[in-house]
């Protein structure tokens, strides 16, 4: 018996292993010299749902919402829909991927920041669709570091 149970739990650690890096996703703001970057990710390591980032210097924003978009092959057209407190903004974008990803995800190379901070400084969760992918990120924590994104990018 116990040896099934040793083989079972070898199963389930990567299962283990996703779901405890998913409960220490929150949001996270970063501000630099340079640029500024909103996330909602796991501190510390390379599981990052949501990236806003801010380039102060060449005045520019972009934004990846890194959940996989189903049956789309990278370079399409796609919109990103973020909604949150009765309010929504759609934001052009394209499917990616990279040498990092094993799938396809939602990349807008050019971004609103003020359209998108005003659903971001929402109350409730934050609700993201693209195409038929659906994500909601929760809203504790995320007025902090919105304020902290905001006031670090500058951009309007």
């Amino acid at each position: 018996m116990p040896a099934r149970l040793a083989i079972a739990l070898a199963a389930l650690g990567p299962v283990l292993s996703q779901a405890a890096a998913q409960e220490q996703r929150r949001w996270i703001a970063h501000v630099d010299n340079d640029t500024a970057i909103l996330a909602f990710g796991t501190p510390d390591s390379d599981d990052t749902a949501f990236l806003l980032h801010c380039g102060k210097r060449d005045k520019s924003a972009s934004l990846t919402v890194f959940e996989e978009v189903a049956d789309m092959p990278p370079g399409r057209d796609i919109t990103i829909t973020l909604s949150a407190g009765g309010g929504s903004t759609q934001i052009p974008a394209q499917t990616a991927t990279d040498d990092l990803m094993e799938f396809t995800y939602g990349r807008a190379e050019t971004v609103a920041v003020a359209a998108v901070l005003d659903i971001l400084r929402r109350d409730g969760a934050l609700a993201v669709a693209m195409g038929k992918t659906r994500a909601r990120y929760p809203a504790a924590g995320r007025a902090e570091a919105v304020a902290e994104f905001a006031a670090g990018c500058g951009l309007r």
